[in-house]
């Protein structure tokens, strides 16, 4: 009597059911951004309907949907029970060996009866050698010492190995930042041409190269708000990593002033000049007051050499040196507070813009000074078209963070922007430019409201619209506009695609986290006992950064200007943080319908780790590009490296747009 050997298929269907369609539901639903709790809910439902219908037809559990739906019904209890999303990393464990229930359940039936193996293994037997054969395999457990040790041996193994990984993966989730972890979605490093949006979420994530720590905790040339450096008492000053180059040992003028050596690559400073004044500051003695003063010499310098040139007939000569003299002055500005005179901010400014505006009229086409209509005061904008006959084009807008200027975004992208064909047009919005330093109108964290007036602009005035193809428009935010671009996005229809540049969440999270348990704390009600304590054990020991924290604060309401400008603090820090904790976009993210691009930079300090978290949130076409310290582009907005930077950033919005 023979019996018939059962198609292979009928033991595999099973296998692919269980283990493989609960991974194709998750990673599918994933990269169509759908949220990542929804996508663990849903790919439990393919293992709890096989539980269910095999113990109705067979009066049988089926043992391998029931582990891979109790695995998963773990990590959403344990999600619930923690509020962590990091819990649900512990999938990745049973991505790759069941995971730690599977090396639990292994190890304990060792010790009990027959080992785990003997029950995962009797499909294959029987598909292999049919119902006879099962029948003497089973046999030799009773009857052969060697086989029942092998056979346990080799439970305990794989048992051990698929503990061990899955305790690995919850060390790598909870010890390591979200964004380096192994199996963490893989963002496009810069120079990488992988395709487009979107990037599959969830990937391995190659390690860093050795030495790429992410040490480098300086602030960088555009920053949101302030960061450690600024006297935290909790806060040390890096060391400056071994590969990256030092200016000044204080970070924030040493990251702002290689920044300007950046601009070098689009003729908006010269090397030498900038490491001329470097030398001369560091020996009389760095100070802000001194930085502030040698970088103001400079620029005047420079705006006398092109007015010279300009009279003389040397019109591109004049060009340059107008662009050098307003990128000096932007740092001049960036440092005034630490002078002798902090109320000259306005004068700077205006200094700066006047320099900025004479090397916009040299450029070919010149550059258009615009008014959009905004309130009752209108936002200042420029924009730079491509030469040659006027036609509908691209429109990139560009929109600065909290302290640079429009001479930074025309070096990173506008200028760029134009030589690819593209319009640009950089934006002065509220907290920014003119209507900070001259009216007084601090940042709104309604981005949205500043963006729409724009676009109906670029849409409707005669003189803008027959050069903006209106299917076209594109919004880039710049250091702390990556919250601001991603909140306009989330609520105008219109664009056609946005960047987060770095992409950031919450800008509560870039201030010292000694000061947020101020107001997070037990005096969080009391604003008198919050300002109280800020007064008499924070601002004593500012010291020489007492500056540098005005400046981070003057951008959020007209009394911190005040206290600016008279060369003081902010002396109501509650107001300040009630402030700050409204410019976030993580409740609105997952609005955005347009496709996004979201940089980060792997030695990022002042938002470390909130690209990833914007990327998560998102559920439109995406895509994460991490620029690295390697490429010389690792710092907050790349200062050194804007020609990279803008390569990533305009080859997506090409590829996107096409």
């Amino acid at each position: 009597m023979t019996h018939a050997t059962p198609r292979r298929t009928g033991v595999l269907l099973p296998l692919l059911i269980d283990l493989g369609l609960p991974l194709a539901v998750y990673y599918g639903l994933r990269s169509a951004g759908v949220d990542q709790w929804w996508s663990l809910l849903w790919s439990a439902a393919a293992p709890a309907v096989t539980v269910v219908v095999r113990l109705v037809r067979t009066r049988r559990v089926d043992f391998t949907a029931l582990l891979v739906l109790s695995m998963i019904v773990l990590g959403l209890v344990l999600s619930v029970l923690t509020g962590d999303p990091r819990t649900l990393l512990i999938r990745e464990a049973w991505t790759g060996m069941l995971g730690g229930l599977l090396g639990v359940w292994l190890l304990a039936s060792v010790g009990y009866g027959r080992p785990a193996l003997m029950v995962v293994f009797r499909n294959f037997v029987r598909a292999k050698a049919g119902e006879e054969g099962l029948r003497a395999w089973e046999a030799r457990w009773e009857q052969d010492a060697a086989f029942r040790r092998g056979v346990r041996v080799l439970t305990a193994v794989w048992g051990a190995a698929s503990l061990l990984n899955a305790l690995a993966q919850l060390a790598f989730a909870y010890l390591l930042p979200v964004d380096t972890r192994p199996g963490g979605h893989e963002p496009e490093l810069a120079g990488d041409r992988r395709a487009a949006a979107p990037v599959p979420p969830r990937v391995h994530q190659a390690p860093r190269p050795a030495g790429l720590t992410g040490t480098d905790r300086a602030m960088t040339a555009e920053t949101a708000v302030t960061a450690a450096p600024v006297a935290a008492p909790e806060s040390t000053e890096p060391a400056a990593a071994p590969d990256r180059l030092r200016l000044f040992a204080e970070p924030n003028l040493d990251l702002q002033t290689r920044a300007a050596l950046g601009a070098t690559a689009y003729r908006a400073a010269e090397v030498g000049e900038v490491l001329a004044a470097v030398d001369r500051v560091n020996r009389a003695g760095l100070s802000g007051r001194s930085y502030h003063e040698e970088f103001l010499a400079l620029d005047r310098r420079t705006a006398t050499g092109a007015e010279d040139a300009l009279r003389s007939g040397r019109t591109a000569d004049a060009r340059d040196a107008y662009l050098r003299a307003a990128k000096y002055l932007s740092l001049a500005l960036f440092s005034v507070l630490a002078s002798a005179r902090p109320a000259d901010e306005p004068a700077v400014f205006a200094e700066m813009r006047a320099c900025w505006h004479r090397a916009g009229d040299l450029l070919d086409p010149p550059v258009q000074r615009l008014r959009i209509p905004y309130e009752d005061i209108g936002l200042p904008a420029y924009l730079l078209t491509p030469p040659g006959r006027p036609e509908r084009r691209p429109t990139l807008v560009l929109v600065n963070g909290s302290d640079a200027q429009s001479i930074d975004l025309y070096c990173f992208g506008a200028r760029a922007a134009v030589e690819r064909g593209w319009n640009a047009l950089v934006l002065e919005g509220p907290g920014q430019g003119s209507l900070l330093f001259e009216h007084g109108i601090p940042f709104r964290p309604d981005w949205e409201h500043v963006v729409r007036p724009v676009v109906d602009h670029l849409l409707s005035d005669p003189s803008v619209s027959p050069l903006v193809d209106p299917d076209r428009i594109a919004l880039t935010g710049w250091s702390m506009s990556g919250i601001l671009a991603i909140r306009a996005a989330a609520f105008e229809p219109r664009l056609a695609a946005v960047v987060a540049d770095p992409g950031a969440v919450d800008n509560w999270l870039a201030w010292p986290e000694v000061w947020r348990r101020l107001v997070d704390g037990p005096d969080r009600s009391d604003p008198e006992a919050v300002n109280r304590h800020w007064r008499r054990a924070v601002l004593p020991e500012l010291g020489p950064a007492t500056p540098l924290l005005a400046k981070r604060a003057e951008i959020f309401g007209t009394r911190f200007l005040h206290d600016a400008r008279a060369g003081r603090a902010p002396q109501d820090f509650w107001q300040l943080a009630r402030t700050i904790r409204r410019f976030r976009c993580d409740d609105v993210a997952h609005l955005v319908t347009c496709p996004t691009l979201v940089l980060g930079y792997e030695a990022e300090a002042l938002v470390p780790g909130q690209d990833t978290r914007l990327y998560d949130l998102l559920r439109c076409p995406k895509q994460h590009t991490v620029l690295t310290a390697a490429q010389g582009a690792g710092d907050h907005c790349a200062p050194m490296a804007p020609q990279l930077r803008n390569a990533v950033v305009l080859d997506w919005l090409e590829r996107t747009l096409a």
